[in-house]
């Protein structure tokens, strides 16, 4: 929907009960994702990128296989 919208630059936006359809959209999916969590249909991200490499044929990604034993903060930009 998004792509459609951006393709044809239209400044008009679609909306249900004066909402967005892409905000309506992204609501629903959320919705879902918080509902698979309480329904315990979750699996750890470690897992799931080990059962991807292996299916595409790519070599496992050590930040994926050995846990991250750095630190976040060197990420980050600190503002006094």
């Amino acid at each position: 929907m998004a792509r459609a919208q951006k393709k044809s630059r239209s400044t008009d936006a679609l909306t249900v009960n004066g909402v967005d359809g892409l905000v309506q959209d992204v609501r629903e999916r959320i919705r879902q994702g918080l509902q698979d969590v309480r329904k315990g249909r979750v699996r750890e991200a470690r897992a799931f990128f080990r059962e991807f490499e292996l299916r595409q044929g790519l070599k496992p990604c050590p930040l994926v296989t050995k846990p991250f034993q750095g630190d976040f903060s060197a990420a980050f930009e600190v503002v006094p």
